[in-house]
């Protein structure tokens, strides 16, 4: 998949978030046409990159997918003349890695998404239906432990997707 200009800021947004936090690590991910999928590992303060003497302060999920869209709205808005115009939709949907076996299906999901966009659910020409989505839709009613894997479907022309990793042990 070839990226346009808001797609590069967006890559360049998404890694701009490992770089910025220390205990933030990126696994894999995808820029798509209207979204972008990926894995965000929150890593332990104890495990947090960086020799700094001051770490900083360990942000959940929410405020990391704010500071996402923080940047990468500054940059878009930038090219197209906009400032201060909303890019992003408000919310986002999160949904939980609850094994390896799971972690492993959804960076090969990542991985492969992109030959398998005409039939994404985020695709308004989507020719069939998305296989992993009604595979992940099958976890919904489960109740979530703490130490779970957190995935988080997120949108980057109204609706990106970004899978986020809370507690790596895998």
């Amino acid at each position: 998949m070839i990226l346009s200009e808001y797609g590069m800021d967006a890559a360049e947004s998404w890694q701009w978030l490992a770089r910025q936090f220390s205990f933030v690590e990126l696994d894999k991910w995808v820029v798509m046409p209207n979204h972008l999928h990926g894995i965000i590992v929150i890593l332990d303060d104890e495990i947090s990159r960086g020799d700094s003497r001051i770490a900083p302060k360990r942000k959940t999920l929410g405020p990391l997918i704010g500071a996402f869209k923080t940047i990468s709205t500054k940059r878009f808005n930038e090219m197209r003349d906009a400032a201060g115009a909303s890019f992003w939709q408000r919310n986002y949907y999160e949904h939980v890695i609850r094994d390896e076996k799971s972690l492993n299906k959804i960076r090969e999901y990542i991985i492969t998404h992109p030959q398998f966009w005409r039939s994404d659910k985020e695709n308004p020409e989507r020719d069939s239906d998305d296989q992993f989505h009604q595979w992940l839709e099958s976890f919904k009613q489960r109740p979530r432990r703490p130490d779970e894997v957190v995935s988080v479907h997120r949108d980057i022309q109204r609706r990106p997707c970004l899978k986020t990793d809370s507690n790596r042990d895998t």
